[in-house]
């Protein structure tokens, strides 16, 4: 069942407030605690209202505090807030909702996270990765909900256009994604809204549930098993120089993750955010300028495939960085560091 705001009348009420709070330049706390009601009220009938208020409520909420709980002093609006009254104006009579929910989960993922990376799996594949060192000094429950947007775009090619049900350990993660965002933290609300934006770019739907946390065994395995020691790289002042010297510039990285990869696209070993393809065996490098930083496990074969493509390309070039640069036991790391990150 389709649901919308009743009657042109309301829809022309509510974006005349919002018009009238644009173009005032210091409206009163109370005027915009009573636009945010409107908009509030609205809600059953606006399916991705609540993305689009959060700011304005915690921009009036820092605003009544230091004006000591009186309504009738001003405020100023930030950009943020006025980008959120903007949308409301130009989408509120063409939105609406979708009633009594949107059926049956078409598949489950599970998501967790560690002080050390994230995890997740979904019909029974699993993957994962590390922090980089900002993420990784977050609070656990920003966390928790960026290993859900990590998830998703890991899995992108396998969930799009479906209603996914997502399990977390985490009730914060659980209740900042079912009500779309959330006015106690601008960095959660912040995550929140992009893991919507990419649902609706994907016209995806999901539900997110708490897991008992000794339940969520797959998910937390991945977000601990540690990946810092498998992110070998080349020192970027290095690989640009021998971009330079080698006068070549690579259109994709065969071994890559998101925090290692030299330039985009890329190509990654499993399921991955930002990767373009995944398992660069699984794909032909003929014609293709590529740069390629194998794991040792991988060395070898990527020779062979990269001889194999020798005898079938057409004036294509490639680099593949020799596993010499990498230490390959302990005695060499210190010898090695200024070229390896």
């Amino acid at each position: 069942m389709i649901i919308s705001l009743t009657g042109e009348k309301k829809t022309q009420k509510i974006k005349e407030a919002c018009q009238k709070l644009l173009q005032s330049p210091q409206p009163t706390i109370r005027e915009v605690a009573r636009v945010i009601g409107m908009l509030t009220a609205s809600f059953p009938g606006v399916m991705f209202g609540p993305l689009h208020y959060r700011h304005l409520d915690m921009d009036k909420t820092v605003a009544l505090k230091i004006r000591k709980g009186n309504y009738n002093k001003t405020m100023t609006l930030p950009d943020e807030a006025k980008h959120e009254l903007s949308w409301w104006v130009s989408s509120i009579e063409s939105v609406y909702n979708v009633h009594a929910g949107h059926g049956q989960a078409d598949t489950t993922m599970t998501t967790d996270a560690s002080k050390t990376g994230w995890g997740c799996s979904l019909a029974g594949t699993p993957t994962g990765g590390s922090w980089d060192s900002g993420e990784s000094e977050k609070h656990v429950n920003w966390l928790k909900v960026k290993a859900i947007l990590l998830s998703l775009k890991s899995f992108v090619d396998h969930i799009c256009q479906k209603h996914v049900k997502i399990l977390s350990d985490n009730t914060t993660a659980v209740c900042c994604i079912n009500h779309m965002g959330t006015s106690h933290s601008k960095e959660k609300n912040l995550l929140v809204k992009e893991i919507w934006e990419f649902c609706i770019t994907n016209n995806n739907w999901i539900t997110v549930a708490h897991i008992p946390g000794k339940q969520n065994v797959i998910a937390d395995f991945e977000s601990r098993r540690g990946t810092n020691d498998k992110e070998w790289a080349l020192d970027q002042a290095v690989y640009d120089q021998a971009i330079q010297l080698l006068d070549v510039t690579s259109s994709i990285d065969l071994f890559a993750s998101r925090l290692n990869y030299k330039c985009k696209p890329y190509v990654a070993f499993r399921p991955d955010p930002e990767a373009q393809a995944i398992n660069a065996f699984h794909i032909s490098w003929v014609n293709m300028c590529f740069y390629a930083f194998p794991p040792f496990l991988h060395y070898q074969p990527s020779i062979t495939k990269n001889i194999r493509r020798e005898g079938n390309r057409h004036n294509s070039n490639s680099t593949l960085a020799d596993p010499v640069l990498v230490a390959i036991s302990n005695q060499y790391v210190n010898k090695l560091s200024p070229y390896v990150a």
